[in-house]
């Protein structure tokens, strides 16, 4: 026992030693390494999102699709954000072809990137011990790694966010205000990346500048100053070069009157956080006959399916709003984000109730604070919204991951006992998210989305037949729905005439369907949504494009390789003709 007793801590000293002699980066890379494997491997398992995927399509076939973030090669309706992010994806793609994997390789980059800035943050404020901690936090955070693997834009902004954190600590350690313009320019970056969500980390940025710089007032006043200028300049950069920028502008999704200021600012800004306006849904017709019975069984069938996939967003949306809702098995918000976040709030509790705040010099508790609004300012903020997805969280992964790093960096200069039951107690709940994280990865997970879905093989058999059958017709179709028309762009980049915008709103009116049928323009219009008392989606179905296509055109869903009715019918200049009055009457309604 005594030998043992003895051998124990020279091993420790042992290894202790053969870890200093290892060469300074070789740590930091293998991190960095990890991150770069969770989020890089076996790319081609994730379903991508067909939504952006037709955006970054149409985009690389102009340069005013590309311009403004076109949805469609024709650039009639755009997507509902800045397409600084697609743009990235656009270049990926002609890099690499048009595959799943080029599109996310810009995210999956940015993800790993993330894990190495944020240990630059971290070491330039707190030392190295800090710096590998809390990169190791972020480089397994299963949240983050899915969201790395997504085809959205969140670990792009994540990555330039960071960024902004360290350049503004660099600031401060040496000295240099001037990199404060190169943070703001940064953020207003990663504004035009994902909008408000980005501005999270803003106040807690600015707090570690005002609390951690030394000089007067005024002069951190005026650095703060020249950083929000270049935030602003580069934020309305382009909103304004689209404003100003000469011929018909595309129909801006989300916006109530095409604007993409009413997409930014409205659609993913103020209604992000009080919710969506309700919108008056259409009336379906009711028969005035008694239903048969197998009416009867039809109609509760559609409501059985109905209440099986409200049951289903259920259990895949987060929970509602609640000091818990991060804890939640709902989404797995609890074992992606929620045991992390739990453990770097209790790390940075820990840290204020043993008064190790004190003991740190004016840019360590700077930071320390900062951190501490960023994460608790975020887990309120994400806690009360009412739309929550869970890739929002990932502007608050590098606060989680910050946290923890810093709390077993100061337990450690308490003392050596300290130090070692806080890394051990790291190491428990980083244990826990790698095997999360390999588990998303060999699942194929990711945090996408997929409106309007329809299978791959359908998509592909449908494409072909509209191909087969369209003519000498410039619209391979009509869509009452931007995500429908989304999946046929993504699939062959043809061009598409997008009849609606979100929650229904009209952008070509129903005349212009039939002017454009007439024409020979259009032969072909996808609905999809039916008009009856149990229709999942009467916004579109009970339209008045729906009963126009419905009342002109013929339905050919069998004849195109489709298993349901009431999704694809054929339009032609002789039957708009022959029912033209009725055509005036509809289109009045």
């Amino acid at each position: 026992m005594a030998g043992t007793a003895t051998t124990l801590p020279g091993a420790a000293r042992g290894r202790a030693a053969a870890l200093r002699r290892l060469p300074p980066a070789a740590l930091p890379v293998a991190i960095v390494g990890l991150a770069a494997a969770l989020r890089l491997i076996a790319l081609d398992r994730i379903t991508p999102n067909p939504f952006y995927d037709a955006a970054v399509r149409s985009m690389s076939q102009s340069w005013r699709a590309f311009f403004f973030g076109a949805l469609d090669p024709g650039s009639r309706v755009a997507i509902d954000k800045p397409p600084v992010d697609l743009w990235l994806q656009v270049a990926s793609t002609k890099l690499l072809g048009f595959t799943t994997p080029a599109l996310l390789v810009p995210e999956a980059l940015a993800g790993t990137l993330s894990v190495l800035l944020l240990f630059d943050l971290l070491r330039t404020l707190f030392g190295r011990r800090a710096g590998l901690a809390g990169a190791l936090a972020l480089a397994v955070l299963p949240l983050s790694v899915i969201t790395a693997r997504s085809d959205t834009m969140d670990a792009v902004m994540t990555a330039l966010v960071i960024g902004a954190g360290a350049l503004v600590a660099r600031a401060i350690r040496h000295d240099r205000p001037r990199l404060l313009m190169a943070a703001g320019a940064l953020m207003g970056l990663a504004f035009d990346v994902k909008l408000f969500e980005a501005l999270v980390a803003a106040p807690p940025i600015a707090l570690l500048w005002w609390l951690g710089a030394g000089g007067s007032r005024r002069a951190r006043l005026r650095a703060a100053g020249a950083a929000g200028a270049a935030l602003l300049a580069v934020a309305l950069a382009w909103p304004l070069a689209v404003t100003v920028a000469p011929g018909p502008h595309p129909w801006a999704l989300g916006s109530t009157d095409g604007s993409v200021w009413s997409s930014m600012f409205v659609y993913n800004g103020v209604d992000r956080v009080r919710g969506q306006p309700a919108v008056r849904v259409p009336p379906a017709p009711r028969d005035p006959r008694p239903p048969t019975a197998p009416t009867r069984r039809q109609r509760a069938a559609a409501q059985a399916r109905l209440v099986q996939a409200h049951q289903q967003a259920l259990a895949a949306a987060p929970a509602p709003q609640g000091p818990l809702r991060l804890l939640s098995g709902r989404a797995r918000l609890g074992e992606r984000f929620g045991l992390e976040a739990a453990a770097a709030l209790a790390a940075l509790a820990l840290v204020l109730a043993f008064g190790a705040a004190r003991r740190l010099d004016r840019v360590r508790r700077a930071g320390l604070l900062a951190l501490g609004a960023w994460l608790v300012g975020g887990l309120v903020l994400f806690s009360a919204m009412r739309g929550l997805h869970p890739r929002y969280l990932e502007v608050l992964a590098p606060a989680v991951a910050g946290c923890l790093g810093v709390g077993v960096a100061l337990a450690w200069r308490r003392g050596r006992a300290t130090g070692v039951v806080a890394a051990v107690a790291l190491a428990g709940v980083l244990t826990a998210s790698a095997i999360t994280a390999v588990n998303a990865v060999h699942g194929g997970v990711s945090d996408s989305g997929r409106p309007g879905w329809i299978t791959t093989t359908r998509v592909a058999v449908l494409s072909r037949y509209l191909r087969d059958h369209q003519g000498s017709a410039h619209y391979e179709f009509a869509s009452l729905a931007p995500a429908k028309a989304a999946l046929f762009i993504a699939h062959d980049g043809r061009p598409a005439l997008v009849m609606q915008a979100y929650y229904g709103r009209p952008i070509v009116p129903v005349s212009q369907l039939a002017r454009a049928v007439r024409r020979g323009q259009v032969r072909y219009a996808l609905v999809g949504a039916t008009c009856t008392q149990s229709s999942g989606d009467r916004l579109t179905g009970c339209s008045a494009a729906a009963r126009w296509i419905r009342a002109h055109g013929i339905d050919v869903s069998a004849q195109a390789g489709q298993p349901h009715a009431a999704l694809v019918y054929r339009l032609t200049a002789a039957a708009v003709s022959r029912h033209a009055p009725r055509r005036s009457s509809t289109s009045a309604r």
